[in-house]
């Protein structure tokens, strides 16, 4: 009779543990709401902000000068999943949704939000960033002090990508180390960073204005214990490209010109041992059609990559650096048909693509490039994912498998432009000078 009963007891018990883990399993591809659209229930306020729910939102309205930012912190947390919210977000207003926020219940870190005014701390999670101004260092989607957000379409009109004094909608994925911002359906960031990769969601409000969150869900996505356990010793992109089997050879022997062709305007030359290109065509009225600014391409198509070299830029100036332009395709233009790593001198804040940004695709901060100087550029590549360096410093770092294509703010367009292609210099600017030398690429098979 006991033995009857430890068999049932252990039986229950085994069933019990699949039953337990087959809901954790299902709980772990199910959207959670993280407002009850009634209370704060599940959420921690912190600072002297009013937070409160009404009307099936969480609304969060000013502070004061004591506590320069107010926060509501979950009292659970994440480490990868789908995150959706909307926003409605007065004039003025710089708010933001936290990722992977430590527990504000340890000491350290409310100390830290406490003192926080501006810029989160890299250590306190991945702010995505809510403020409808075009013109600012980082709009609406940006993740704070990684990756500037697109705030307005490619066209014309310039279209922001938010809906003034309306609700906006985000979506927001969190996988390892890759993060991307989704706003009203369009990619506007993407970025690699793993300095946080758990932790809980908060809402920041700042010491004036009224911000309004509703519709807030999240979808955790399960992690298997090998899978964690190789995240801690995994290399980085750029690592596991440099470890890869092959070396880096030269594509400019500083001599010549040998193994590059020009494309389209521009007069491109060895200068002291540096690849020197100038626009030098009249007006464009007075070019018979031709294009005034102009590439240097590579004979060679190259596919996945690590490519490094120096450039020099003249006060002001605008150049670039393509990569994966189809030989096929080659009077098309580089910067769309293949990728172009933007050089431009510029340290405006509303800058579109400064130096370091990977055009249309990943907006960099200004203010990496020094002008009248050497700077070191490293790009690495392999299938859609792009990574440049500045300097010693990441500029951009994203995954192209859904953007939106910059010619037509209409059509979205899935997947990379190109996977293999030539390599080349552009001239864009009249009376502006491009230096480029020092140019090594080492393929990746």
């Amino acid at each position: 009779m006991i033995t009857r009963l430890l068999k049932t007891a252990a039986f229950s018990i085994f069933l019990l543990a699949i039953l337990t883990s087959a809901f954790a399993s299902a709980a772990e591809d199910e959207w959670i709401p993280l407002h009850n659209d009634v209370d704060l229930q599940g959420w921690l306020p912190l600072g002297l902000g009013r937070w409160s729910s009404r009307d099936q939102n969480l609304v969060g309205y000013g502070g004061t000068q004591l506590t320069p930012s107010s926060w509501l912190v979950t009292e659970r947390s994440w480490s990868d999943f789908d995150l959706e919210v909307s926003y409605l977000a007065a004039d003025g207003v710089e708010s933001g949704i936290v990722l992977r926020m430590p527990p504000p219940s340890t000491a350290e870190a409310k100390e830290r939000l406490y003192k926080t005014s501006g810029p989160l701390d890299p250590g306190l999670g991945y702010e995505i960033k809510v403020r409808n101004d075009a013109k600012v260092l980082e709009p609406t989607g940006s993740i704070a002090g990684r990756q500037r957000a697109y705030a307005e379409e490619y066209t014309r009109e310039h279209r922001p990508y938010w809906r003034p004094s309306e609700w906006n909608h985000f979506q927001i994925s969190a996988r390892f180390d890759h993060l991307r911002v989704k706003l009203n359906g369009r990619v506007v960031a993407d970025f690699f960073d793993r300095t946080s990769l758990a932790g809980a969601i908060a809402l920041r409000l700042p010491p004036k204005g009224e911000v309004r969150f509703r519709k807030l869900l999240l979808r955790p996505v399960a992690i298997s214990p090998e899978d964690a356990a190789n995240r801690k010793s995994a290399p980085t992109f750029e690592e596991g490209l440099l470890a890869a089997p092959g070396a880096f050879r030269r594509l400019f022997d500083g001599k010549s010109l040998d193994g590059w062709e020009p494309l389209w305007g521009g007069t491109w030359a060895v200068e002291e041992g540096a690849i020197s290109g100038r626009w030098t065509l009249p007006e464009p009225e007075k070019t018979s059609g031709k294009k005034p600014h102009g590439w240097l391409l590579t004979r060679e198509e190259f596919a996945d990559f690590v490519l490094k070299l120096k450039f020099r830029i003249t006060e002001g100036g605008n150049s670039g650096i393509c990569i994966r332009h189809p030989a096929a395709r080659r009077e098309g233009d580089p910067a769309f048909e293949g990728y172009e790593i933007q050089i431009e001198d510029t340290r405006r804040a509303e800058a579109w693509d400064p130096s370091g940004s990977v055009y249309a695709a990943a907006r960099a901060f200004p203010g990496l490039a020094r002008s009248g100087e050497w700077n070191e550029m490293t790009i690495y590549a392999s299938g859609p994912r792009i990574a440049v360096h500045l300097n010693g410093k990441k500029a951009a770092d994203f995954l192209d498998t859904e953007r939106t294509d910059p010619r037509d703010a209409s059509r979205m367009s899935a997947g990379p432009r190109s996977a293999k292609g030539l390599l080349g210099i552009q001239i864009h600017d009249k009376e502006k000078k491009i230096e480029v030398k020092e140019v090594e690429v080492k393929p990746i098979r």
